[in-house]
């Protein structure tokens, strides 16, 4: 089984918690909880991939995400 890894990210919509395996994001959703904002640098590449993802599409420089 595939380890998970949480990724919170700050949106101009609000704190997203970006959920992955190794193979696929599990989740993205709303959240009101910090705490995953420290650990950022041990989420797993997919995750860091998605949130780079994340970021482009709000700053309107992508307009289609490729894990979502």
């Amino acid at each position: 089984m595939s380890e998970i890894s949480k990724l919170t990210v700050t949106t101009p919509i609000g704190l997203l918690q970006i959920i992955a395996t190794d193979k696929a994001i599990v989740s993205a959703k709303p959240t009101d909880h910090e705490e995953n904002i420290v650990g950022n640098e041990a989420a797993n590449k997919l995750a860091q991939e998605c949130k780079v993802e994340l970021a482009e599409y709000f700053a309107g420089k992508r307009k289609n995400l490729i894990f979502l």
